[in-house]
């Protein structure tokens, strides 16, 4: 790109060359954490970096430099330093031991290299500018490229924390005011001239400069240059220098213009016929008022030239003048000017000049030559002030759209959703007070796959002052349900929602105080609609004011209650917090929750007092939005209607409570509000009641209270708690409280039982229709919903519709598409998987909109039960307010997201599923931007590069259990987004990041909360409610130094931080403590409660690798581990203690009588990941281990096992020793542990000696088949079984003698391991995997005593029964497996094996009678295990086994 660069803009002294822009995180390839010097050696010289997980070629800057040069251009090139171009530290004499540090090398010819720094408040103040740039500016030329004070600018290291301390400073600096360099300033830019970037210096294109950053630049440019002479409101120039205009313009191919200082004139020569030019006014000319203009112009030849004004967005207002070859004096009046392509003077022209126009008219001209330019203007403008017609808006007025238009109207939405339209138009309808008014119309359709909305943006003629306090806006909709968000050139956003039949008008007033820091900064109101509907709406007067508006639109009639009932089936979450703050010494209070109350259930609150001091003892009850109950619904209503509570809580005016005496006696009380603003601990004044006996109603409307801190009025929204107290001076007490109500109805409130819901009659299912092709699945009926596929179906770029409700059995097959989707389900649907090999739903698409089910058009339930949903986008996306999606032990896999829940909402339940994010767009395993989710019990993984589960907006999560685990520096496993303020509540799991810099839990919010726009007050906040779980990374914010609205709340839990540094506030230590219990273990339990002691740690392997090493082993050594492989030779280790020993995949080998002599227990594991081994190379009388006492046991396996005490016992008369024995080890201090174990005549020793004439034939031969298969057809894991079996087989053949159970063993352990290959997955198939060709079963050795065994015994043989399919392995309750699968005919029974390893060794079996199930028990939590089942025939007291099942996996509940 630089050498095309280079020749086009070579030597052309108004170009600079920026060779990279703000170059960072340099990572070169294999460094995980590079040092800067290594970063400034890339920087320098170029090298192989990670970009995006990508790895690239990095070209360094000193070769950028000379491909420059080599082209001939010698500009002038700008180098920026590392950390977004800040640090140019690298550029200093001697840095990194170099006498010019990193400073580039520039050619004889060329005209230098600048260094640039970009200083902003976030890299620090003078101090960083000293120590990271004033070393370069002494020795190299410098620039200050980017630089300056945004809005959102506040506290800067150093103390400095003003735009006007930041702004001067820095300039002084760089100007060297104060002579610390010698006086010689550093160059800089003017930062920045867009208005939509920051830090900005305009807020609009009638250049008014932003305080805190344009107005600094502007002064300081002003006291370099004398400003264009001001006389009287005239600007002049007789062009005699060209220092008056900034510049002159004239687009290439259309015309040229220039300055001539022999002439002084300036010339526009045409070149096309739509040909125009410009003289640009400088930046700081005042033009409000400008009345004429006049100028000397004079033509090649006579015509006409349209000349005029022009303004932002190039909006341009002319005259067409006549002009001949002679010299004329033309003089333009204001309001002769004309808005090309609009015949009406548009009435705003002085807002936003930028310079005076020339363009084609009528007749040509050829060239022009214009003199003695003069622009007349008003000393004062005067302005006529906007009034808005109906409200008493204060001092700013407000835009009525009867009388005053806006700049600028405009519809955006994303082409690729073909879908969707907007448009605006004028409407006139009855506005607030009944009268005809023009409003604004937008009508929309929003297309049912649109992610990226539609929006009508409305910008400002002016912009409000800084003094305005509010912003107002009359929105209407037309009766279809929909929700709009108002955004003020986003710097705030303002949630409207319309249920279905609204058409009234509704009013928002929105306090900018405390949302907005520069009121100037708002150029646009814009609307965006966030449903997917076809709807439409109106707007009138919208303004800003400098006072609050009077309310004109009443409060609806609604009403709220909290009763003390818990309103969950499953969980407490909707309990709100019951605690008490104590008084003066002596005086004590009780509050619970106890029986006799009115309301949905019989529980009230009761409070119990003491009364001994000045200051009484206060009960509270905090509670949020989530905590309130709407009269006459039931449980599921309330849900679904959850968000509506919350915004609905803006229109309450009064608080109405229940209250009777619970002593005997008359109870006076104090009631006070406690208000959110100030996390929870700031109380109003109260409000004295006198209680009887009986329950009464009692009232107090809200603005009654008074805030203490401030005496002003509260607002509902504002409530979240009240607090009671005895009003009485001594004695004792108690009174009961119930029913808690917000309202806006007057008078008494009456309030009826909810009517429970019945459980649903399940609908039965029609007939099962079985599916082997797409057109089969297309033709599927309204009444055909109970499919089954028959065969793995590929549907194309289709995907699969329902009719009708619908129960789909993928029956171990895969129903694929590459189209937006696989599933729509338009109607309920039940997904299962009851086939012996793994189905699945798969997308194969890869962008982020292919989706495995789509469920956004209708409210219809999704039940995942035990199967897999694949996609290259989201596997899951459920997108309408209503729609339930239920996920049962399944697996979910989605390349962007797994489960996207969107705005519109919708609810997720997860119970032991696997959810994972397999890619990353901007993937999550779980985004829930919307509604609810509830995860009872499932693992979330995560392989993209942000965060594995982002909350959003409103929605709300619980989590009852799971794992939660990221790997990502500066992620976390869950995060809640800027914007959230809905509920996070948390009752176990497990919350992980691996990468040390990473989260469990991240809070983004920077003190976001929704605004009520009508009373400027919280709706929501964020809230986060721990109680329980383990979180072992921190709990964080994306900006530790930022103010977070976030409201957690720790009751329970274990923490790897103590989370009270960051949230000083989230544990209420009145009733609950934080205690550390060991490095890196904070634990939260109830006061008194002491935390479950920290366990032993695991204790340290010594780690030997030489027989020197081994001989400095200590009874201390109880834990050893090898370090490599160890010959003894002839000499043996001799235990000193009880040991464990960790092979590590090495071998410990010896040629002595024994390898190891255990002189006490000793516990033998391998760890490593290739097979370690005790092996003992002599051949005569000798062992791997040897025991200390005499007890031999399969002493041809090279092993003597000695116990202390060894107990034998006599077989049962009639019995060979073969059959099944059930076995049950009784282990001091641990469970007992029963095996039922089947004995054969291979599996009793006898002692016999290694023999030459053993037949190793059928091993010979399985070894030669394997040795022909091709590994790459198989997965890595399982062929790697067969790589360890087969040289384990081939050590054995390779012996000059053997043992007949030495090769029977290699040939069944090679054996299962080919049985359990798994094919590579290609494309979707369900053909079995290759079996090598049979062998002949190795036979025993020709020794006359096992002759016998061949002989024909003349009984008749039991016939096998056939294979068993496996129906199902699921666990539903910890440390249980339950087993289903289908019958097989003949069976008598079956037998169940199961192992923590997929090649079966090391199973466990269990026998069952003949029925078609089984529940396995005392497995380990939270592990894998394989399992296959088998039939048993047994006839005549004589048994068949079948061949065991296809492996299937089951993970164990924990």
């Amino acid at each position: 790109m630089w050498k095309e660069l280079a020749v086009k803009y070579g030597n052309n002294s108004a170009v600079l060359f920026g060779l990279l822009n703000e170059p960072h995180d340099i990572k070169p390839v294999g460094v995980e954490k590079p040092t800067t010097v290594e970063q400034w050696d890339v920087w320098y010289n170029g090298g192989q970096i990670i970009v995006g997980g990508e790895e690239v070629t990095a070209i360094g800057h000193q070769q950028l430099l000379n491909e420059i040069r080599k082209q001939g251009a010698n500009n002038i090139c700008i180098a920026g330093g590392l950390n977004w171009a800040f640090d140019i530290s690298g550029f200093a004499d001697g840095y990194n031991e170099r006498p010019n540090g990193y400073r580039l090398i520039d050619t004889a010819e060329g005209h230098g290299v600048m260094y640039d720094s970009h200083a902003y408040p976030v890299k620090g103040a003078k101090t960083a500018w000293d120590t990271i740039i004033g070393p370069v500016r002494r020795v190299a030329p410098v620039i200050i490229g980017e630089w300056g004070w945004d809005s959102s600018d506040k506290n800067i290291s150093g103390g400095d924390c003003t735009s006007d301390i930041w702004m001067n400073q820095i300039m002084n600096w760089m100007d060297d005011t104060d002579n610390q360099y010698d006086g010689i300033p550093v160059n800089w830019t003017a930062w920045n001239l867009h208005m939509s970037s920051s830090p900005k210096m305009l807020y609009s294109w009638d250049y008014k400069t932003t305080a805190y950053n344009g107005t600094h630049i502007k002064n300081r440019l002003l006291s370099y240059n004398t400003a264009p002479e001001k006389l009287d409101g005239v600007y002049s120039t007789d062009f005699s220098t060209d220092d008056v205009f900034r510049s002159y313009t004239a687009p290439s191919g259309k015309a040229s213009i220039k300055y001539s200082d022999e002439s002084g004139n300036v010339a526009i020569t045409p070149a096309a016929a739509n040909w125009y030019a410009t003289l640009n006014f400088p930046f700081d000319w005042d033009l409000n008022g400008i009345q004429t203009i006049t100028m000397d112009i004079s033509a090649a030849t006579a015509g006409s030239v349209n000349i005029g004004l022009y303004g932002s967005d190039m909006e341009v207002w002319t005259k067409a003048v006549d002009v001949n070859t002679d010299v004329q004096t033309v003089t333009i009046g204001i309001n002769e000017l004309v808005k090309q392509g609009n015949p009406q003077t548009d009435g705003k022209l002085d807002a936003a000049l930028s310079g005076i126009y020339f363009g084609a008219a009528t007749a040509d001209t050829g060239s022009i030559t214009i003199d003695n330019v003069k622009i007349v203007k008003l000393a004062t403008p005067v302005y006529t002030a906007n009034t808005y017609p109906h409200k008493d808006m204060g001092e700013e007025s407000y835009i009525d759209i009867d009388t005053t238009g806006f700049k600028k109207q405009t519809t955006a939405w994303n082409s690729k959703f073909t879908g969707t339209t907007m448009q605006i138009t004028d409407a006139n309808v009855l506005n607030i007070n009944g009268e005809t008014t023009k409003t604004k119309c937008v009508t929309y359709t929003r297309d049912a796959t649109d992610t990226e909305g539609c929006r009508a943006k409305f910008d400002l003629n002016t912009v409000p002052s800084m003094d305005a306090k509010y912003f107002t806006i009359d929105i209407k909709g037309n009766g279809i349900a929909q929700k709009l968000t108002v955004s003020l050139s986003g710097l705030a956003y303002i949630t409207v929602n319309m249920a279905e039949g609204d058409t009234d008008w509704h009013q928002y007033i929105y306090s900018l105080e405390g949302n907005v820091e520069y009121p100037e900064d708002i150029t646009y109101v814009q609307i965006s609609a966030d449903t997917r509907t076809t709807a439409e709406f109106y707007i009138d007067n919208i303004g800003f004011s400098n006072t609050k508006p009077e309310r004109l639109i009443p409060y609806p009639e609604k009403t709220f209650v909290y009763d003390f009932a818990t309103y969950n089936k499953n969980t407490t979450k909707y309990e709100a917090a019951i605690s008490t703050e104590s008084g003066s010494e002596g005086d004590t209070i009780v509050a619970t929750k106890e029986e006799g109350g009115l309301g949905f259930d019989s529980k009230a609150l009761e409070v119990k007092y003491s009364r001994n001091g000045n200051t009484p003892s206060k009960a509270k009850v905090v509670y949020s939005p989530n905590d309130f109950f709407k009269g006459n619904v039931n449980d599921d209503e309330r849900t679904a209607n959850r968000a509506t509570l919350k915004a609905d809580m803006e229109y309450m005016t009064d608080f109405v409570f229940y209250g009777k005496s619970t002593s005997g006696k008359n109870e006076k009380i104090n009631v006070g509000v406690i208000d959110t603003a100030s996390a929870m601990t700031t109380y109003t004044d109260t409000k004295e009641f006198t209680l009887t006996t009986e329950w009464k109603q009692f009232r107090v409307p809200f603005d009654e209270f008074k805030i203490l801190d401030g005496g002003s009025n509260l607002d509902c929204a504002r409530v979240r708690g009240f607090i009671f107290s005895s009003a009485e001076n001594s004695g004792e007490g108690s009174f009961m409280i119930d029913n808690i109500t917000h309202t806006s109805i007057k008078g008494d409130i009456e309030w009826g039982l909810p009517t429970p819901t019945p459980e649903p009659t399940p609908t039965p299912l029609p007939d099962p229709v079985t599916v082997t092709t797409a057109e089969q699945l297309a033709a599927i009926t309204s009444t055909e919903g109970n499919i089954i596929l028959g065969a793995d179906i590929d549907l194309g770029t289709t995907g699969f519709t329902t009719k009708s409700v619908t129960h789909l059995d993928l029956n171990g097959h895969t129903l694929t598409s590459s189209g937006p989707f696989v599933v729509d389900p338009r109607h309920e649907i039940t997904i299962v998987d009851t086939g012996s090999t793994k189905g699945a739903i798969i997308n194969t698409g890869t962008t982020q909109t292919s989706y495995g089910i789509r469920g956004t058009t209708e409210a219809a339930t999704i039940n995942i039960d035990g199967a897999e949903i694949d996609a290259g986008g989201q596997a899951i996306l459920i997108n309408v307010a209503g729609r339930k999606c239920n996920i049962k032990d399944a697996v979910i896999n989605g390349g962007s997201y797994a489960i996207n829940v969107g705005t519109n909402g919708g609810e997720i339940n997860i119970d032991n599923a696997l959810i994972n994010n397999k890619a990353d767009y901007k993937g999550y395993a779980l985004y829930l931007q919307g509604g609810i989710a509830i995860i009872d019990d499932g693992t979330f993984g995560y392989n993209g590069t942000t965060n594995t589960l982002l909350v959003a907006r409103s929605s709300e999560l619980t989590i009852n259990g799971g794992t939660f685990t990221n790997p990502n520096s500066g992620r976390g496993a869950i995060v809640t987004d800027k914007q959230f303020v809905g509920t996070v509540t948390i009752n176990g799991g497990v919350f992980e990041n691996t990468n040390a810099g990473g989260y469990s839990i991240l809070d983004s919010n920077e003190g976001y909360q929704s605004i009520d726009a009508e009373t400027s007050e919280i709706i929501a906040s964020p809230v986060i409610n721990i109680n329980d779980g383990t979180f072992k990374s921190a709990i964080g914010k994306t900006k530790p130094t930022n103010s977070s609205a976030t409201e957690i709340s720790i009751k329970g839990g274990q923490f790897a931080a103590d989370p009270t540094v960051l949230y000083p506030n989230c544990i209420d230590t009145d009733i609950y403590s934080i205690t550390k219990v060991a490095e890196g273990k904070y634990v939260v339990t109830e006061k008194g409660v002491e935390p479950t002691p920290e366990p032993t740690p695991e204790p340290v392997a010594k780690i030997v690798s030489s027989i020197e090493e081994i001989n400095t082993l200590t009874a201390s050594d109880d834990y050893v581990k090898l370090g490599a492989d160890i010959d003894l030779g002839t000499s043996s280790i001799k235990t000193k203690c009880a040991m464990r020993l960790d092979l590590n995949g090495h071998t410990l080998s010896g040629g002595g009588s024994t390898v190891i002599e255990a002189m006490y227990n000793l516990t033998v594991v391998d760890t490593g990941t290739t097979k370690g081994t005790i092996k003992n190379v002599n051949t005569s009388t000798s062992y791997g281990i040897k025991f200390a006492a005499d007890n031999w046991m399969h002493k041809s396996m090279g092993i003597q096992l000695g116990l202390t005490e060894s107990y034998r016992s006599e077989l049962p008369s009639g019995t060979d020793g073969t059959g099944y024995w059930n076995v049950t080890i009784y282990g001091l201090g641990y469970e007992d542990a029963s095996y039922d174990v089947e004995v054969t005549k291979d599996g009793i020793s006898e002692n016999v000696t290694p023999s030459e004439v053993v037949d190793t034939s059928a091993l010979q031969a399985l070894v030669d088949s394997v040795k022909k298969m091709n590994a790459t057809d198989y997965t890595t894991a399982s062929w790697k079984e067969v790589e360890g079996e087969l040289a384990e087989a081939e050590e054995e053949l390779a012996k000059s003698a053997h043992y007949e159970s030495m090769v029977n063993e290699a040939y069944t352990h090679l054996k299962a391991a080919v049985d359990a290959l798994e094919k590579v997955k290609k494309t979707p198939s369900n053909t079995a995997t290759p079996v090598p060709t049979a062998t002949p079963v190795p036979t025993n050795s020709p020794d006359k005593k096992n002759d016998s065994a061949k002989k024909d015994t003349g009984k008749t043989s039991v016939s096998k029964p056939a294979v068993v399919k496996i129906k199902k392995a699921v666990s539903k309750k910890k440390k249980t497996a339950q087993i289903t699968w289908k019958k097989v005919n003949g069976a008598t029974g079956y037998e169940v094996r199961y192992s923590l390893k997929k090649n079966m060794k090391k199973s466990k079996t269990k026998s069952v009678k003949n029925v078609q199930k089984a529940v396995i028990k005392k497995l380990k939590a939270g592990k894998t295990y394989y399992i296959q089942v088998r039939a048993v025939k047994t006839e005549s007291g004589k048994k068949s086994v079948g061949k065991w099942s296809s492996v299937k996996k089951v993970k164990v509940k924990k």
